[in-house]
């Protein structure tokens, strides 16, 4: 667990693995990064834990390796021992980067509603923006631009058209 503030960082780990002396030595080492503030540190423990994870993970592909090499020689007693204590590693792996992932999906979901919106408002701004595209081709055969009502029509269409769209798209929960 990592507990950050302005003025401090505290880390509590639970056994020998997760060791951080390596992490105090490079910031100590690199001022312009503590210099940064508790954040900065923050992220250098996460960049190291997720590190790892990763060699963790490399050390997992090993096993499952010998494992898959051992159980389809021809000649081999399959110890299902093996097998079973790799999956309780890798049942352990996922319970460790578990709040990681909880995280990541959290940040992927509101990236989400957040494309939505700029995606609602761009389709807003497109409805006035494709029909004075249409009106701006200096076209002089066009009914519309010699009536007494056509300009007012077509700034209705424009304004219609963008509330309907406002409409639906609060409807949808993407506003």
């Amino acid at each position: 667990m990592i507990f950050v503030a302005a003025d401090f960082v505290v880390t509590v780990r639970h056994g020998e693995h997760g060791k951080l002396a390596a992490v105090r030595h490079r910031l100590d080492a690199s001022p312009a990064v503590t210099m940064l503030g508790s954040y900065a540190v923050m992220h250098a423990i996460a960049d190291h834990v997720v590190d790892h994870y990763l060699q963790v993970i490399d050390m997992i592909e090993v096993d499952i390796e010998v494992v898959e090499s051992e159980i389809f020689s021809p000649r081999t007693n399959t110890t299902i021992e093996s097998i079973y204590l790799l999956k309780r590693e890798v049942v352990e792996l996922r319970r460790s980067i578990g709040p990681f992932n909880a995280a990541l999906g959290k940040v992927a979901m509101q990236q989400n509603v957040d494309m939505r919106k700029i995606s609602a408002w761009v389709a807003i701004a497109a409805v006035p923006i494709a029909i004075a595209g249409i009106y701006g081709m200096n076209f002089d055969s066009m009914r519309e631009l010699h009536a007494k009502w056509g300009y007012p029509a077509v700034l209705g269409l424009m304004l219609t058209v963008r509330l309907l769209l406002y409409r639906a798209f609060r409807r949808y929960d993407w506003l």
